[in-house]
């Protein structure tokens, strides 16, 4: 039967490990000096040149270990991701608000990938402006500022990433001419790296979505593979809410309509009624 992938890398760590033990105590004899000493060399100089061959393999065994524990983190993101994208699939069917489901993408895009904020700006076509519609941040005060804050289209690293319909990772804001520094003026909130991916339906992009400020490290390749792999999923959610939307509106419509005639109908029916009488 197939081993799962973890369990055979597992084994071979193990096994790596054993020859790792087996190559140290053939070094040991040598190294207490039970061999017979090299002519010309004293107990101590034989002593200290096998200590040393031993603490080197000591110290390989120690970045060995290190790079199995670097290899257990990295396997330890991939699952937390993984189970990321899993709970927001099914959450596609859990929520029928378009705010919750939104909120709770970017809310498991921010702990995920350990970042300050997220925030969903779409594209107000009519008057050519970017609005801030969802967002989830720390401190939770900058959320209730944002809300609503609009800025052009054409301003900005979002303006940039709207226009050309491409993602960029942005490792130092401070050295970007195109930040648009209004809006951190206006929060309070201090910008240090982003990730910003387009918003895009079929051909048409509808916003932006940011990602701010990594708490550990820099964000990496790794992050912006995973922003890009949630960005369709948003907006596709966003087109199904706006269609949802636009067939309420017009069942309400058709509603009415119905409405309006059963009224003309009914009266029609009483002055009938009443011309029969007479």
């Amino acid at each position: 039967m197939a081993l799962p992938a973890q369990d055979v890398w597992r084994k071979a760590q193990g096994a790596r490990h054993k020859e790792k033990i087996s190559f140290l105590l053939l070094f040991l004899p040598c190294a207490l000096c039970l061999e017979p000493l090299p002519l010309g060399q004293s107990k101590a100089e034989s002593f200290g040149s096998g200590f040393f061959i031993c603490v080197s393999e000591v110290t390989t065994m120690a970045s060995t270990k290190k790079e199995k524990k670097e290899d257990n983190g990295a396997l330890s993101r991939e699952t937390n991701v993984m189970k990321t994208l899993w709970h927001i699939s099914q959450s596609l069917y859990q929520y029928i608000e378009i705010d919750d489901l939104i909120l709770h993408i970017i809310k498991q895009m921010k702990e995920v990938m350990g970042a300050e904020g997220v925030s969903v700006i779409l594209h107000d076509e009519e008057k050519d402006e970017f609005v801030f519609c969802w967002a989830e941040s720390d401190p939770d005060g900058l959320v209730t500022k944002l809300k609503e804050m609009r800025f052009p289209a054409d301003q900005g690293i979002a303006g940039s990433v709207f226009k050309s319909g491409k993602e960029e990772l942005i490792s130092n804001i401070s050295e970007d001419s195109r930040h648009y520094k209004k809006i951190d003026s206006s929060t309070g909130f201090e910008t240090n790296s982003m990730i910003a991916a387009p918003l895009q339906k079929k051909e048409k992009t509808i916003g932006v979505l940011e990602v701010l400020n990594k708490k550990q490290g820099n964000f990496g390749e790794e992050d912006l593979t995973f922003v890009t792999t949630l960005t369709p999923i948003i907006a596709m959610a966003l087109d199904n809410a706006r269609m949802y939307a636009e067939l309420d509106g017009a069942y309400k419509q058709l509603q009415t309509v119905s409405e309006e005639q059963d009224k003309l109908l009914r009266h029609t029916q009483e002055e009938n009624i009443i011309l029969r009488q007479e």
